[in-house]
């Protein structure tokens, strides 16, 4: 799942509480989510680096509110990368990857996805709730090309 303009949601918090909960609850296959575990997901948030940085601060600070462990902030090198474009340290856990970048730039946007782990073989939804609304049409319609063609099935 890519998360376009997540600002400071909290959407991947509550999705992975929902889907441990349900999980535990429902035989296999049913539910919401279709008997998928939250190991399952790899979640990506996309906002401008200094959204990303601050968010980056704030979970590691909050790691053991967020169900993420005590051990985040006390080994923050450990979980997270430097941003090759903007110098800045965005969060790479196994599940859950920040990805700061200013989308409209789609070619750098495209390369900082994967360098933080984005596979174009895999299943894909992209999330945008209100990010392109805020941009010009011209730059909306290139986002929503660039995000077609990380979908390698897209036809």
């Amino acid at each position: 799942m890519v998360d376009l303009g997540a600002g400071l949601d909290t959407l991947y918090f509550w999705l992975k509480t929902e889907m441990q909960l349900e999980s535990n609850s429902t035989a296999e296959g049913g539910g919401k989510f279709g008997g998928r575990k939250p190991e399952e997901l790899t979640f990506f948030e996309l906002d401008f680096p200094m959204v990303i940085n601050k968010k980056t601060k704030t979970v590691l600070k909050k790691s053991r509110e967020l169900g993420l462990g005590a051990h985040l902030a006390a080994r923050a090198s450990d979980h997270t990368m430097e941003n090759s474009v903007f110098h800045i340290r965005q969060l790479k856990l196994e599940n859950y990857r920040m990805v700061g970048c200013d989308i409209r730039r789609v070619e750098e946007t495209k390369d900082l996805l994967g360098e933080a782990g984005f596979n174009v073989m895999a299943n894909t939804l992209f999330l945008s709730e209100c990010v392109l609304v805020y941009m010009q049409s011209l730059h909306a319609d290139e986002v929503l090309k660039m995000c077609r063609g990380l979908c390698a099935n897209s036809s």
